[in-house]
């Protein structure tokens, strides 16, 4: 099993917007090419450390996918990245 982890940095006060973002662009390009699961968690912003607000994707597959992470066209995310992991369990 290969699990995508997807990371994003949100802008602020734009957590709503990024999640319907990732929801489009994401989860559902994910799902349209095979991906056997996915996930999508997030984290408010922590004022009192100045951490931004996050949002964190899993992405399950049976195999290696051609998957490519979206192109982020939105002001509410301000980066993201993601890595490959292989699952031993």
């Amino acid at each position: 099993m290969i699990v995508r982890f997807w990371e994003a940095r949100v802008a602020p006060g734009r957590l709503d917007e990024a999640v319907d973002w990732v929801h489009a662009h994401v989860l559902e390009m994910a799902n349209q090419q095979g991906a056997v699961k996915t996930e999508l968690f997030t984290a408010d912003a922590d004022e009192a450390t100045d951490n931004p607000a996050r949002i964190v994707v899993l992405m399950r597959w049976a195999k290696k996918s051609a998957y490519l992470d979206p192109v982020i066209d939105t002001v509410a995310i301000e980066r993201a990245h993601g890595w490959d992991f292989q699952s031993h369990g």
